[in-house]
């Protein structure tokens, strides 16, 4: 039996992220320049954001944290690390 497995590439993250930050900005009613100084950033930052091109993770959080979904992001990290510590079973203190 042959198994593929989907290729996911920076790019493609990049896109989704891309996508999901315009729609909750969207969703809000906020324009780019808004959000831009609602977080003290530029709007070429949120521009290239939701570009998907040149942004930071720091811009990311951010934007996150502004429309309540850090959460989210904490969450799937902390269900992450306690997979890979039960795996591996490291003890990390």
């Amino acid at each position: 039996m042959l198994f593929t497995i989907d290729a996911v590439t920076i790019k493609d993250i990049k896109s989704q992220i891309a996508h999901w930050c315009q729609i909750l900005r969207k969703q809000h009613n906020e324009t780019q320049i808004s959000l831009a100084r609602k977080l003290n950033v530029s709007h070429k930052t949120i521009y290239n954001l939701e570009k998907g091109t040149n942004f930071t993770i720091d811009t990311l959080l951010k934007v996150l944290q502004h429309f309540d979904r850090l959460v989210l992001i904490n969450k799937f990290l902390s269900g992450q690390i306690e997979q890979e510590t039960e795996k591996s079973d490291i003890n990390l203190y």
